[in-house]
């Protein structure tokens, strides 16, 4: 509370966290890896990701999957 911050905003912030490195290093789906984050919808995440990271998960895949 001290920083501003709230638990559920920690938590986002881990699963987020959580999804960039599933992203980075496996192929699940998106569909996948948002459930495996605790995410009940992919939309959802894919806001979510968006907000956080400014690009969404495809988006990342793409301009990651090169090599």
């Amino acid at each position: 509370k001290l920083e501003g911050t709230s638990v559920q905003e920690i938590k986002d912030q881990a699963r987020l966290g959580q999804a960039l490195h599933l992203l980075q290093t496996s192929r699940d789906s998106i569909g996948v890896i948002a459930d495996k984050c605790g995410y009940q919808s992919q939309s959802r995440f894919t806001e979510r990701f968006k907000r956080r990271f400014g690009l969404t998960p495809t988006e990342l895949r793409k301009t990651k999957m090169i090599g």
